[in-house]
């Protein structure tokens, strides 16, 4: 779009939805990163060679296998990709 003055110009000047979205899955991503940051050590000797997955600041899950892992994170509600998944060896 081409304003009046012969610069560009974008057609809405408030975010939509979808980047509200954006931001919160990003602010829920940083918050699990920090979660498991802050709780490696634990996790590590609670559940050596084990798959854990975070979402926001909770433990979801822990199995031996990464695809029970999703599953028990699913079986919450939590999507896929929503979860930081990581193996503790």
């Amino acid at each position: 779009m081409v304003r009046a003055d012969g610069q560009g110009g974008s057609r809405s000047s408030s975010p939509g939805p979808a980047s509200a979205a954006i931001r919160q899955a990003e602010a829920d991503a940083e918050r699990s990163r920090k979660f498991f940051a802050v709780n490696r050590a634990k996790f590590r000797e609670q559940y050596p060679d084990q798959w854990v997955g975070v979402f926001r600041e909770q433990l979801v899950g822990v199995a031996p296998d990464w695809k029970e892992l999703f599953q028990a994170a699913e079986a919450q509600g939590i999507r896929r990709g929503d979860v930081l998944v990581k193996f503790l060896d």
